[in-house]
């Protein structure tokens, strides 16, 4: 799961009840071990995963870290699963 750190709190929920249904399901929050780096354990579980789950919102698309996630599973022609966070956005 790709997601701004500002949609932590929706990422999180979305995924325990992704996990509920019975759907497996990395992420960074739940699935890195304290000790363990980062960057590396992103990158070990891009390798490993045949799509990507991203949570769009408008911190999702200034993030570099979720721009490059999704810009690597791009390359690899993952099969990409959008879910749009409405929830932080501003009313005009």
């Amino acid at each position: 799961m790709s997601y701004a750190r500002k949609d932590s709190q929706f990422a999180l929920r979305l995924a325990q009840d992704l996990h509920e249904a019975g759907a497996d399901l990395w992420m960074d929050l739940r699935d890195i071990k304290g000790g363990e780096r980062w960057d590396r354990s992103i990158e070990d579980a891009l390798a490993k995963c045949p799509r990507l789950l991203v949570v769009l919102s408008p911190a999702a698309v200034k993030s570099n870290n979720v721009v490059d996630e999704v810009s690597y599973a791009l390359e690899r022609e993952f099969d990409l699963i959008t879910v749009k966070n409405r929830h932080n956005e501003r009313t005009n």
